[in-house]
């Protein structure tokens, strides 16, 4: 009988041992499972942010005639500018015309000012490029042929030799084996065959000598 007893103590000891080790062996999977769905949504959420971030900077900045490229407009003053995208360190300026670059955005700029060797905030963006390492949206594109460029645009220009002047607004640069690269933008102009009378000089500074 005492055997009996101890055999029977036995097998409930070892039963509620076994039961013991399964429920903890249940326990890990489900906090190695809960662990990986963690991670996974994680993992989801980390994607999911930097495809955003990179849809925004690989969005194309859309080239308009006449108007500007992206944000950046024409007629805008550099503070407008600055405003807009953001400063740069990258400004050289000589007689009242300053070039402005963006090499991240691969944009140019041509600003007019009012002091000679300084573009000030009141300075006035008057034509802006798109270089060939930037994200555009147009008809013509980087790279891109003399002639499958003209193909593209529905609309007359004046040669020059390397630039093609639109009166729309838009130009056409080309290197030396005749490919796009660089697009400018300004305001449209009419194209006159005879120039207009002068006019005297409406600024107050003392010319350079």
């Amino acid at each position: 009988m005492f055997f009996r007893s101890i055999s029977l103590l036995a097998f409930a000891t070892l039963f509620c041992f076994a039961c013991a080790e399964k429920n903890d062996s249940t326990t890990d999977a489900d906090q190695v499972t809960d662990t990986d769905e963690t991670s996974d949504q994680a993992t989801d959420v980390t994607n999911d942010e930097l495809l955003s971030d990179n849809d925004i900077v690989s969005e194309p900045l859309a080239i308009t005639p006449g108007e500007g490229i992206g944000a950046v407009k024409v007629g805008m003053t550099y503070a407008e500018v600055k405003a807009a995208i953001g400063t740069t360190e990258d400004v050289m300026i000589y007689n009242r015309l300053a070039i402005v670059t963006y090499p991240e955005l691969a944009l140019e700029m041509l600003f007019t000012s009012p002091e000679d060797f300084t573009l000030v905030d009141s300075g006035r963006l008057i034509a802006v490029g798109a270089k060939t390492d930037g994200q555009f949206d147009f008809a013509v594109t980087h790279g891109m042929t003399k002639e499958a460029a003209l193909a593209a645009i529905d609309e007359s220009g004046e040669d020059v030799g390397k630039r093609i002047y639109f009166p729309s607004g838009f130009s056409l640069e080309f290197d030396d084996a005749e490919l796009v690269s660089l697009i400018g933008v300004f305001k449209p102009y009419v194209p006159k065959l005879e120039p207009p009378e002068m006019e005297p000089c409406a600024s107050t500074k003392p010319a350079l000598r």
